[in-house]
């Protein structure tokens, strides 16, 4: 069995967020630390994985998939593409950088920086992501943590507005793409959320009830 790399680089932000969480809020800097350690590790992880990807084979890398709730057809997948790489290194990047450039936030750092890492958790999960649901999961965890660091560290100015804006699109999206996960799901008839089956379903759809 290969090293579940990819749950490594989704999970180590969040299980530094919660460590951030425990640090005393006095000790900014050892909160700064911690916070620039995870990040470093998760960039270093995010390189190997893309000079690792093998560009002469097609299809997904990296594979991980363990049963969740098989009755239901959930399961923990994941693995990465040729687009979705790229995607994962640039989140490891943005991440890294986006500690290194709040260095000097004062206001609230342990808050700050776990909710930062709790958003990374998310928009890793969405990019490695190959069952639906999973996808559906990891990107509703972005949605909270997002809407406070805009509310709370965002420009004085316009964020409440910004972060109740940007939350409400969220949501009207979500809920867009939760109808369509549950459509594609039923019309497959596969009872399942697994991507990759769902791809070569064959979905036939009633435009004329959808229309009239």
């Amino acid at each position: 069995m290969q090293f579940p790399i990819l749950s490594v680089i989704v999970f180590t932000p969040i299980i530094a967020a919660l460590i951030i969480l425990f640090i005393p809020s006095g000790r900014k800097d050892e909160i700064r630390v911690t916070a620039l350690a995870a990040a470093s590790f998760s960039i270093i992880l995010s390189i190997w994985v893309y000079f690792s990807y093998d560009v002469s084979t097609a299809g997904y890398q990296f594979v991980e998939r363990y049963e969740w709730l098989p009755q239901l057809g959930i399961s923990y997948y994941v693995g990465v593409d040729g687009m979705s790489i790229p995607l994962v290194l640039l989140t490891g990047l943005v991440m890294f950088t986006g500690v290194l450039i709040s260095w000097g936030v004062d206001d609230r750092p342990k808050e700050f920086f776990a909710f930062i890492f709790i958003l990374a958790t998310g928009v890793f999960g969405v990019f490695v992501a190959l069952d639906m649901f999973m996808l559906f999961f990891f990107y509703e965890i972005a949605v909270f943590p997002m809407y406070l660091l805009i509310a709370i560290w965002g420009w004085k100015v316009t964020r409440e507005y910004a972060a109740m804006k940007l939350t409400l699109y969220l949501f009207i999206g979500s809920v867009i793409a939760l109808i369509g996960v549950l459509g594609m799901y039923f019309a497959s008839g596969l009872n399942t959320f697994d991507m990759l089956a769902l791809e070569g379903a064959n979905f036939t759809v009633d435009f004329q009830r959808i229309v009239f």
